[in-house]
């Protein structure tokens, strides 16, 4: 859907790339460094938990993007902006 709003979409996944790319084909960038792939974004939204992601306040530094926790393992104090599935929005 976001690829169809005319979002540029960057895919990471510390295993699942081959996967993802058999899927999504052409219609996402791919990319295997989690920082590389945070670097630009406006968002970040995480449908899985791996523990790579646990750095993902680092990888931002001084960046705010909005960050989806689909797992809610992050912890929401480490983001300005932080939206977990679950919890109330303000």
């Amino acid at each position: 859907g976001l690829v169809a709003a005319g979002y540029d979409v960057v895919l990471h996944d510390p295993i699942a790339l081959d996967n993802a790319r058999a899927h999504f084909g052409a219609s996402v960038a791919y990319e295997p460094d989690l920082g590389a792939a945070v670097s630009d974004a406006d968002a970040v939204v995480l449908v899985t938990s791996w523990p790579e992601y646990g750095s993902l306040a680092k990888h931002l530094g001084d960046r705010s993007p909005l960050v989806a926790d689909g797992r809610r393992f992050l912890d929401p104090a480490d983001f300005d902006r932080y939206a977990g599935i679950g919890f109330p929005t303000s």
